[in-house]
């Protein structure tokens, strides 16, 4: 009972997180994840407690601290180790690592282990070994979606290229199963901005009317944070009247930056 008890509590302590994070309260929602991981250990689920310092290492390279996040990642990996094997948690958290590497600006690194996290992902598929549903959301749409994130980070923040971001997104939209509405909705955003970033103007205006549709019902910080990405990408074409159109919609879409994009 005791057992059952502290895993449900990790579990709360992962949600509150979550929602703490997209509402800005960043302080409330590193709180929360460390909770969750002393809740885990109490319920005997290391993998739990090392997917929740993945959301607190998450955060950090939110706010543009990789190098942090990367130090966090190599404790969700200690930990990792004290559960059984599980491949698909192996797969998110060195997707992760390779996220992180690519925001440092280490190209070759990145590209290594978002490669060895779709080895990890096709064995947990091929396996078809069983998923807890704290897991569960990281399929091949997740993978892709940090991919493109990825190369979108490369890109714009250290001139390198690993692959068009734009692909990456278009693939991720495609592969978003049913009810993930803001992830749906920050891969069409990104998308859009990725095509801008690429110099195709007319391609990213003719997805952009379903990308801000998707993101107009939703009230998230990470989804404001996608289109200030938006915004600021479409900043080079002031002579385009359609580019033009879609910056005043997303502007107002959007808040004044104050951390990174997601």
């Amino acid at each position: 009972m005791t057992t059952r008890l502290f895993a449900l509590v990790a579990d709360l302590a992962g949600l509150a997180g979550w929602m703490s994070h997209d509402t800005t309260r960043f302080a409330a929602a590193q709180r929360y994840w460390a909770f969750g991981v002393m809740a885990s250990r109490r319920a005997g689920q290391p993998g739990r407690g090392a997917e929740l310092i993945s959301r607190m290492a998450h955060q950090r390279v939110f706010f543009g601290h990789p190098a942090d996040a990367l130090e966090l990642l190599d404790v969700a990996d200690r930990v990792a180790r004290q559960a059984d094997p599980d491949h698909r948690l192996q797969a998110m958290l060195t997707a992760q690592r390779g996220r992180m590497l690519a925001a440092t600006g280490d190209a070759r690194s990145a590209q290594y282990f978002l490669a060895c996290a779709g080895d990890l992902l096709a064995t947990a598929e091929q396996h078809r070994q069983p998923a807890a549903d704290w897991i569960s959301y990281f399929t091949a749409a997740e993978l892709v979606g940090t991919t493109a994130v990825s190369r979108r980070d490369l890109r714009e923040l250290h001139d390198k290229d690993i692959g068009p971001a734009s692909a990456a997104f278009a693939d991720a939209v495609l592969l978003r199963d049913p009810g993930y509405d803001r992830c749906q909705a920050m891969d069409r955003v990104g998308h859009v901005a990725a095509l801008l970033n690429e110099r195709q103007p007319e391609q990213a205006c003719s997805v952009a009317h379903q990308a801000l549709h998707a993101a107009a019902g939703l009230d998230s910080t990470l989804i404001r944070s996608r289109i200030l990405t938006l915004t600021d990408a479409a900043g080079p074409f002031q002579r385009h009247p359609d580019v033009l159109a879609l910056r005043e919609r997303a502007n107002g879409m959007a808040v004044a930056p104050t951390v990174p994009a997601a």
